[in-house]
């Protein structure tokens, strides 16, 4: 029995191999191939590609994040991709756009990064403060519980 699963096992890799080295691998219902610059082609018309959510320290906390690595950032509600050395915010073709903006000289870049880390910054501090307001509500309620305990001691 266990010869025979391996051999599943094994065939269902091989068809595997296959499928991406003639072009890629396709999630679809159409039954349709990957297209052939692609590796992996997702095609749907009624449902989307749900990416990996996080908030902002968890994003930056990202250990060694690989060039090209796209996240959505639940603290900015914003998409961002690793460019090799930094996080990029995607917007839509504002003037702090990264991704679309030219470089017309390295001031106006850094002036670009800069604001982006400001913007990255601001986002770390709501979050904090968030944080804060909640542990300190949490606070009050343990205090809330202590009064009560005591009470309740004092009343035996």
């Amino acid at each position: 029995m266990k010869t025979l699963t391996t051999f599943f096992v094994a065939l269902a890799l091989l068809s595997i191999q296959k499928v991406i080295a003639q072009g890629g691998a396709a999630i679809n219902t159409d039954g349709s191939s990957a297209d052939q610059s692609a590796i992996f082609d997702v095609k749907s018309t009624t449902q989307g590609v749900l990416l990996p959510r996080m908030s902002a320290s968890q994003r930056i906390a990202i250990n060694n994040p690989a060039t090209g690595l796209l996240v959505y950032d639940t603290t900015s509600n914003t998409l961002y991709y690793f460019n090799g050395s930094l996080w990029v915010q995607m917007t839509s073709g504002t003037s702090n756009d990264l991704a679309g903006q030219r470089k017309s000289s390295s001031s106006d870049y850094l002036s670009l990064v800069i604001q982006q880390q400001k913007n990255a910054i601001t986002a770390l501090l709501q979050e904090t403060k968030t944080q804060k307001e909640t542990i300190n509500s949490l606070e009050k309620r343990i205090q809330s519980i202590e009064q009560k305990l005591k009470s309740f001691t004092k009343i035996k």
